[in-house]
């Protein structure tokens, strides 16, 4: 009998030695891993992200080789990709400012020969100022106002994209082991995306408008001294930006330090219970839950980094259009005060001034949104 049960037992070894074992190459794995990574990104709805942003905005993205929110393609970039991009809008941009402003100075150089036939004191100089500051708002009202509507639009269209973002991004950092974080920095972006929103349609245009206005009055009634008033409210809503800006920063560090710690403390309970409570495979499952872990933290990374990306590239042209006006009207203010016409160098001060909180303002909402997506990319996945 004894006998009998060690033939059987070798005859069972034997078979079992004869089954084949299967295996994956490396490129096997390889194909496995990406698929993993598509599966993670189609579940997730990061994959229709792309789809959410403007013509325009994917026109872009597709230059830099960005066609999905793929790691490898946003990682792969190159910096010569970015300036050549950034070059290219630079130069579509400049072209209505820079043929508006080759008209202004053709208006400023009649007016100043103008002038100088009449001499001061008299009512036709008097009059002479006037018309020339008029002639100069009206040809500067519509490539103004146009700019003023498209920073608002481009700011709302951001945070809109911010909302649809934030909850794909925010599921995937809950399942990459964080969901502390992914509470405390959600519901705060998720705010903040919501009221940039609201303000981009209703207060933006409007308020950069009105400062506009009430700048160009100053310039027609220089005895108002409104210039004080405009200077002072620029101060305003630079101070209030940059603290607001500070204060947002500094509450999400603090959130997502915290957060971190707690994340950490629950993922190396789970990895404890599994290691400990379920016999023999345990250990198996730890490590698949740090390999799985390990694969959304990557898709965290290329969903955060992708948002970052098309938050920029929706502002991108309109704030480089900014930047064109402003220095222009700079360069036209100062040959006017040096051919002596101090009422075209007041209003295009004024104007300056406007488009100046404008891009102010839109900055502060692309850095509220860039700080939402980039802190959370800053705070170090869960240990595992």
């Amino acid at each position: 009998m004894k006998i009998l049960k060690i033939f059987l037992l070798a005859a069972a070894i034997f078979v079992a030695m004869t089954i084949p074992a299967m295996g994956l190459s490396g490129g096997e794995y390889a194909m496995n891993a990406e698929g993993f990574y598509a599966e993670q990104a189609r579940e997730s709805g990061a994959e229709s992200l792309y789809g959410e942003l403007p013509t325009e905005t994917q026109r872009l993205l597709g230059e830099l080789g960005i066609s999905s929110v793929d790691f490898y393609a946003i990682f792969n970039t190159s910096p010569a990709a970015i300036i050549d991009l950034l070059m290219g809008l630079l130069k579509g941009q400049s072209t209505v400012p820079l043929r508006t402003l080759l008209q202004l100075m053709g208006i400023l150089m009649l007016l100043a020969a103008a002038q100088s036939l009449v001499p001061k004191g008299e009512k036709l100089h008097e009059t002479l100022r006037l018309v020339g500051a008029a002639l100069m708002l009206v040809s500067l009202i519509g490539p103004i106002s146009s700019i003023f509507s498209a920073s608002a639009a481009a700011l709302s269209v951001g945070a809109d994209f911010m909302l649809v973002l934030l909850p794909v991004y925010t599921g995937i950092i809950a399942a990459s082991g964080q969901p502390a974080l992914a509470i405390g920095s959600g519901t705060l972006a998720f705010g903040v995306a919501q009221g940039l929103a609201q303000l981009s349609r209703s207060f933006v245009a409007p308020f950069c408008g009105m400062f506009a206005a009430l700048g160009s009055i100053g310039s027609f009634a220089p005895e108002m001294e409104i210039g004080a008033i405009t200077k002072l409210v620029r101060k305003l809503a630079l101070g209030t930006t940059t603290a607001a800006a500070s204060l947002y920063a500094a509450l999400l560090s603090l959130k997502g330090v915290m957060a971190s710690a707690a994340d950490s403390l629950g993922a190396r309970g789970i990895q404890l219970i599994l290691r400990t409570a379920v016999p023999v495979v345990g250990g198996a499952l730890s490590e698949a839950y740090t390999s799985i872990a390990g694969s959304l933290s990557m898709l965290k990374s290329a969903v955060g980094i992708f948002g970052i990306m098309a938050v920029i590239l929706i502002n991108a042209p309109v704030l480089l259009q900014s930047v064109v006006w402003i220095i222009g009207l700079k360069l036209l203010g100062a040959v006017a005060g040096m051919l002596g016409v101090e009422s075209i160098a007041a209003l295009l001060d004024a104007i300056v001034a406007a488009v100046t909180l404008l891009s102010v303002l839109v900055l502060f909402g692309v850095v509220l949104l860039l700080l939402s997506a980039g802190m959370v990319l800053s705070v170090k996945s869960t240990p595992v």
